[in-house]
């Protein structure tokens, strides 16, 4: 089917329905005109005009965009938040969601796939695979209670411009935004829509990941408590694609594709964990391509939260990625479940009671200090890594010691930034009661650990924390210091963390480095399950590998695609299974300094902090 270029009038004609959602305080905007997106748009159709002869048959449009949850926009007018810089007229919904509308149907698009949409409200999943077969089943069950801006505003204008559509919520019982696609039935037919968890399960994982998930009891168990979901599309041509002249099947049957659209996990250590959830959709994939017409061409799109130089995105465009790659251990050593440090946390406050131990209320200060004392005599520096001198070896880097070390230094982190934060949470009665300021911390130390809180919220457990990695007296913690970077645990605290941070990078080199060397990688290659194992619980790592690499529709050194206040990178790609798709255009990235014109995004020009992705593609 011919695809008409929305007019105008079309396009502001969803601007009523806005005005009936309760978030649009104020006066709906009509969208103002936009130079870049204009350019973006000239771009994009002069690669279609000249594409396939200048027929632009046969070509299938595809859109991805983050367009930034609304729900989140209780943190940017803080102080010092995100989005802080940029005026608030220009962030509230009555402003950006026309825009975002009006961006999306000046692209187009056959097939536009969003991440971050509000919608219905979230509920929680099998644990491994949520599937729906058809999809008006999957819109009318939808519930009609607080439901946001996809039933509300895009579904109905999308509907009203000939759009199929399907939303996905993230899973988990804070989650209030997700997925949502939308097919233009003019080109195509959405055959069925399926909802995938990449919360990976026991017997959902990989199955070449199966042996580090069961080394790793911490990423096994964070990774199960994920939010993250995806759609995967089935969809087919509307009308047959003819003779084949102009790139289509030359039988007459109708083409089929395979989309994917999702937003992998965010938290910016978790790079294991992007490339788990990565190879579970492309299992996922594989496993539904079984039962389709062989020549059905893939397509993966969305916020995959990961640049090009990641192991996730290897995966994508390579097919491979290695059981030494530095992501497996980068993650592993710097994401807080993998490191278990809400658990680690606990067991601090446990000790630290256990030192102080019963009866602190008949002693005074310098017979608590007396128990501390016995605390750091019996350390042996917590980390079980040797440092070793500069440049020398460490005989002592197992993974475990990594992981010990690791932890050490989150927990400094944390406690320090708990205890130069908090207030002083003691009362004037307990100030008054007669007790020194050391009595009084032990006391809040004893009864902040028996009720189960850790240093993550408690000022005391947090200056137990500093005291015991310094190695402090606790009356060098107790008394709250008008400038905390001129007490003296500050600064040693921030010794002792470049100190443990010098140790973790040698020993992440030497594990590397004694895993390579112990004759594994022949047995790796050749899937031997006990090398497998060793390798994993050694290196943290598995090698993973898809038959199938996909291409990124934009080159791996493109321009960013997020930009927010001292930070830019890409993190949204579009990938396509390049033997069955030709790309024949792309909606160029804009240049950083376009990104930046106002600080960073969202701003006067753009309405996310995402730039939409938007490429052109043949069936070959």
């Amino acid at each position: 089917a011919a695809r008409p270029p929305p007019p105008k009038s079309r396009a502001l004609a969803a601007l009523p329905l806005l005005a009936c959602v309760a978030e649009a305080a104020a006066a709906v905007e009509a969208p103002p005109a936009r130079p870049l997106l204009v350019r973006r748009l000239g771009a994009l159709r002069r690669a279609a005009a000249a594409g396939r002869g200048g027929s632009g048959a046969g070509i299938l449009r595809v859109l991805s965009y983050n367009i930034l949850a609304d729900c989140y926009s209780r943190h940017w007018g803080a102080a010092g938040g995100l989005h802080s810089y940029c005026s608030p007229r220009l962030t509230r919904p009555a402003h950006r969601m026309p825009r975002l509308l009006a961006e999306v149907l000046a692209f187009s698009p056959d097939v536009a796939l969003l991440q971050e949409v509000e919608g219905e409200p979230p509920h929680i999943p099998p644990p491994i695979s949520r599937r729906r077969r058809g999809v008006q089943s999957r819109l009318s069950s939808t519930r009609q209670v607080d439901r946001k801006w996809f039933e509300t505003f895009w579904a109905p204008s999308m509907r009203q411009l000939g759009f199929s559509c399907v939303y996905t919520s993230k899973a988990g019982a804070t989650s209030s935004e997700g997925l949502a696609a939308f097919v233009r039935t003019g080109a195509l037919e959405m055959v069925e829509m399926r909802e995938v968890s990449l919360a990976i399960g026991p017997s959902g994982a990989p199955a070449a990941a199966a042996p580090l998930l069961d080394s790793h009891a911490g990423t096994r168990e964070g990774v199960r408590r994920l939010p993250t979901v995806a759609q995967l599309l089935l969809l087919r041509e509307a009308a047959p694609g003819g003779s084949g002249g102009d790139g289509s099947s030359g039988s007459g049957e109708r083409r089929h594709a395979l989309v994917a659209n999702t937003h992998l996990y965010f938290s910016n250590p978790a790079m294991h964990v992007r490339l788990l959830q990565t190879a579970a959709l492309l299992e996922e994939m594989d496993s539904w391509a079984e039962h389709l017409p062989a020549a059905t061409p893939r397509i993966v799109a969305g916020d995959l939260n990961a640049d090009a130089s990641d192991a996730a995105i290897k995966l994508l465009t390579t097919g491979r990625v290695e059981a030494g790659d530095p992501d497996w251990l980068h993650g592993a050593l710097n994401w807080a479940p993998s490191l278990e440090l809400e658990e680690a946390a606990g067991v601090a406050a446990r000790q630290a009671a256990a030192t102080l131990g019963a009866g602190w209320d008949a002693v005074g200060d310098a017979e608590v200090e007396a128990a501390w004392a016995r605390l750091a005599d019996g350390s042996d520096d917590g980390v079980g890594v040797a440092a070793g001198a500069d440049g020398a070896a460490c005989p002592d880097a197992t993974f475990e010691g990594a992981r010990r070390v690791a932890r050490e230094h989150h927990l400094l982190r944390v406690a320090a930034t708990t205890l130069a934060r908090s207030p002083d949470e003691r009362t004037d009665e307990q100030a008054a009661g007669g007790r020194g300021a050391v009595t009084r911390l032990a006391a809040s130390i004893l009864d902040d650990a028996a009720r189960g809180r850790s240093l993550y919220t408690s000022r005391p457990l947090a200056a137990a924390e500093v005291a015991r990695q310094l190695q402090l007296p606790l009356a060098a913690v107790s008394t709250p210091a008008n400038d905390v970077q001129a007490t003296s645990w500050y600064t040693r605290a921030h010794t002792r963390l470049g100190e443990l941070m010098q140790r973790l990078l040698k020993a992440k080199v030497e594990l590397r480095s004694r895993a390579a060397s112990e004759g594994s990688a022949a047995a790796l290659a050749a899937g031997e399950a006990a090398e497998v194992r060793l390798w994993a619980a050694r290196a943290a790592g598995v090698c993973l590998s898809h038959p199938k690499p996909l291409q990124s529709v934009y080159s791996l050194d493109s321009p960013p695609t997020h930009v927010v206040p001292r930070y830019a990178t890409s993190i949204d790609w579009i990938c396509v299974d390049a033997e069955r798709l030709e790309v024949v255009g792309v909606a160029p990235r804009p240049p950083l300094q376009e990104l930046t014109r106002d600080v960073a995004m969202p701003s006067a020009e753009w309405p996310s902090d995402h730039i939409s992705l938007v490429a052109d593609l043949a069936w070959r």
